[in-house]
């Protein structure tokens, strides 16, 4: 598999990765998330936003070094076009997230706890997606087109039909299963996955909410890449975009679930990228689109509908005060 990604920059992305996250777990124990959560939620996004701009400074430095200038434009080009595309596709996530805790009514003190160990499983499951599927496309190139068939729909079912974020509620058939397999207890305890009692060993909520949310990211996650690979095959790029994107997501929750409202423009803005995408994939060869135009479209669709929900959230603030 051909990739620009060499051992300085992995060693560089690895190092601002384990920064971050060391920070933000060492924070936790200040309680600085329970007192403030919107202002540190901020906070850590804007800094993980940094994280991202100084890594693309020096993929751009690097790869301008050891190959050209416009093999580092490119490059620096896919790594924002993924990492923000994963970003909006992971709205949704985020969403189920919320309704999880909600319907368990998981106290907020416990929602980053269960994040964090949310990540930790994402970023595995999220590199052997992204590595088994590389390698698919490398032996199996026809994989690309199911990809596209993927993306096509996922785009398709953004727009024209009625999302229902309900679908991994306990109360859906398709995990009673769960119930009937784990001992789960009818009560959290306090912040504990699992507990003895009277020589029986359950399970608390808390950790049927952890599966539940690594089940969803694992979903969301085979249509992010799909889009992903339309972008760019190389698996550093993928990995690195994928992998900041999810480490940022934790804050994003906290802001969405802040401000409980929705994001129906941005939803629109996703779909049409990805059918975008569907078509770019499926008829590609028959289409003459450079790499340059194809990421500007992408962009631009994106930017839209992102400032277009901003306009739309504060005009619904401003008159709900009114």
């Amino acid at each position: 598999m051909h990739t620009i990604g060499t051992p300085f920059l992995w060693i560089t992305f690895s190092m601002l990765s384990i920064v971050m996250i060391l920070s933000e777990i060492v924070l936790q124990k200040t309680k600085i998330f329970i007192k403030k959560p919107l202002k540190s939620s901020i906070l850590f996004s804007l800094l993980w936003l940094s994280v991202v701009f100084l890594f693309s400074i020096i993929l751009w430095f690097s790869v301008k070094k050891n190959i050209n200038i416009n093999i580092a434009n490119v490059t620096t080009l896919s790594f924002f076009s993924s990492y923000f595309l994963e970003q909006l596709l992971s709205v949704d996530n985020i969403l189920i997230w919320f309704l999880l805790f909600r319907h368990f009514s998981i106290p907020i003190i416990y929602h980053r706890k269960v994040l964090v160990y949310g990540l930790l499983g994402a970023t595995v499951f999220r590199i052997m997606i992204i590595f088994f599927g590389n390698w698919f496309l490398y032996k199996y190139n026809w994989i690309l087109y199911v990809f596209g068939i993927i993306v096509l729909y996922t785009g398709v079912k953004m727009i024209f039909l009625k999302n229902n974020n309900t679908v991994i509620l306990p109360k859906n058939r398709r995990i009673v299963w769960i119930y009937r397999i784990l001992r789960i207890t009818s009560e959290l305890k306090k912040d504990k996955f699992f507990l003895w009692e009277n020589g029986v060993f359950f399970f608390t909520p808390l950790f049927l909410v952890s599966i539940l949310i690594e089940l969803s990211d694992i979903i969301f996650a085979i249509d992010s890449i799909s889009a992903v690979f339309s972008i760019t095959t190389d698996p550093f790029i993928i990995i690195t975009s994928n992998l900041l994107s999810i480490f940022n997501l934790r804050s994003m929750y906290f802001l969405l679930s802040f401000l409980e409202t929705e994001i129906n423009f941005i939803k629109y803005g996703i779909g049409f990228v990805l059918i975008f995408i569907g078509f770019k994939i499926l008829f590609g060869k028959f289409l003459c689109i450079s790499e340059y135009f194809y990421m500007i479209i992408i962009g631009f669709f994106l930017i839209i509908s992102i400032f277009l929900n901003i306009f739309y959230i504060v005009k619904k603030m401003f008159f709900k005060k009114k």
